[in-house]
């Protein structure tokens, strides 16, 4: 984990929301939503990475012989769009 997400997770970050100011509560939105943001962007990244090697071994069960990049690379699109479904 990040040191930002250790900080955020950290049940200390929630405690006695209601004494704290509209400023701190609105900054500490902030900063939650920009974590969220970087780890949404990491989490798509993995998924793609997911995806591409879950069709490639999907192909090699359906009896595909290790091929040439340039064959992943044609497939691509379909392999991408299969895992956002």
């Amino acid at each position: 984990m990040t040191p930002e997400l250790d900080v955020v997770i950290d049940p200390a970050f929630v405690a006695d929301l209601s004494a704290r100011p509209m400023d701190e509560l609105r900054a500490m939105r902030a900063r939650c939503q920009s974590l969220e943001n970087s780890l949404s962007y990491v989490r798509r990244l993995i998924q793609g990475r997911l995806d591409i090697a879950g069709g490639e071994a999907q192909r090699r069960r359906d009896g595909g012989t290790e091929g040439e990049v340039s064959d992943l690379i044609g497939r691509l699109p379909d392999i991408l769009a299969e895992g956002s479904r």
